[in-house]
């Protein structure tokens, strides 16, 4: 009677089959959920699988390391954050997601994994990680590397190590109770004036004078833009698309353009030959890196930028730029998120407090109070 208990409180269940699902499943329980494995086609080995998992469970074996033992992939007490980091990738290019994701997205999110991989505690088994080597190594990232770029190297880490917990490769995270890096003083306060903003595209050279301007005028991404095809341009030059393909949110949006950038264009179009809304070719054949030489060439020989400025102004403050001066004349919050294709409120929440009725309507509110007339009749 009493071997019968013990085999009714252990963690490891019978053998079961999952229709329509091939051969036959093995049950466990694991912080009171139901886990099931497929242990083999075969029906006799799947009970030499049990009767295996249940002798080393009676003998004190952990779970974790008696699924490593049982079913030969990497569980157990010697799972180091590198294994788990090479299933996560694997998952990640395999999955029905994979095929909505862009290859740079993909490529960039394992170059930060492979990076990650790299620190010594990422080859320590997970169960003897501490918080310690994980601290000292963020401390002497950001000797190197901004704060921001070490929180996104810990989130990273963090989501791999939950992806695995999901699947019970390992029990805990070690990296919850870490705190992030200090990031004040980074706030989005960069951007250009509207003086600025003609001295450097007067500073730019022929390249990517256009570039510049419509990154100004739109607020587009370099990817957005460099992918830009004269087929995305409707014919009167009023409108340009930005294709879910190329947005780094996989969403469509059109815009309008304003006479500036679309006598640009035009001009450039009968320059090389190009028919807008018809040619499939990009409008501006240059490679990421050249369009960046050329850029850093521009703004540090452009007079009119501070020497702070000339060293902050990297393309992208462009973007904050278009956006910091929409709001300031007036544009409100929703239409600057439709405009730059955020697809979360909060991303476009940075840019409220540039509005210019914001300060006078706080003022006047608060002046009620003094004045007496908050009263409601």
């Amino acid at each position: 009677m009493a071997r019968r208990r013990a085999q009714r409180r252990r963690p490891i269940g019978g053998i079961e089959e999952i229709p329509p699902k091939p051969g036959y499943y093995i049950a466990f329980t694991v912080n009171g959920k139901t886990r099931r494995r497929k242990a083999s086609s075969s029906h006799l080995k799947a009970r030499h699988m049990l009767a295996d998992m249940r002798a080393m469970f009676d003998d004190g074996v952990e779970l974790d390391d008696i699924l490593a033992s049982v079913f030969g992939d990497k569980r157990g007490s010697a799972l180091t954050f590198q294994d788990i980091a090479d299933l996560y990738k694997r998952h990640k290019t395999t999955c029905k997601k994979a095929k909505t994701r862009k290859p740079q997205t993909i490529r960039n999110e394992n170059s930060r994994i492979d990076g990650v991989c790299r620190a010594e505690w990422a080859s320590t088994p997970i169960k003897s990680l501490r918080k310690g080597p994980i601290v000292r190594w963020m401390d002497r990232r950001q000797s190197t590397v901004a704060p921001s770029t070490v929180n996104r190297d810990l989130a990273m880490a963090r989501q791999i190590i939950n992806w695995a917990i999901d699947r019970e490769y390992c029990a805990s995270n070690p990296m919850s109770q870490i705190k992030d890096c200090d990031e004040s003083g980074r706030a989005r306060t960069v951007y250009l004036t509207p003086d600025e903003c003609r001295a450097l595209i007067e500073a730019c050279c022929d390249d990517i004078r256009l570039i510049v301007t419509i990154a100004i005028g739109t607020g587009l991404r370099r990817g957005e833009i460099l992918s830009l095809r004269w087929s995305d341009i409707d014919e009167d030059s009023q409108f340009l698309l930005v294709r879910k393909e190329v947005s780094k949110n996989l969403s469509e949006r059109r815009l309008r353009l304003g006479h500036t950038i679309r006598r640009g264009l035009d001009e450039l179009a009968e320059t090389v030959g190009a028919e807008p809304g018809t040619s499939d070719t990009r409008i501006f054949p240059l490679t990421a890196n050249q369009l960046r030489w050329r850029y850093d060439k521009a703004r540090f020989s452009c007079p009119a930028l501070s020497a702070g400025k000339k060293k902050a102004a990297c393309f992208h403050v462009l973007r904050h730029t278009a956006a910091s001066i929409m709001r300031q004349r007036g544009l409100s919050l929703g239409d600057i998120m439709g405009v730059l294709g955020h697809q979360s409120f909060k991303m476009v929440t940075r840019y409220a407090h540039l509005g210019p009725e914001v300060g006078e309507k706080a003022a006047s509110l608060m002046e009620q109070v003094f004045s007496g007339a908050d009263e409601v009749g």
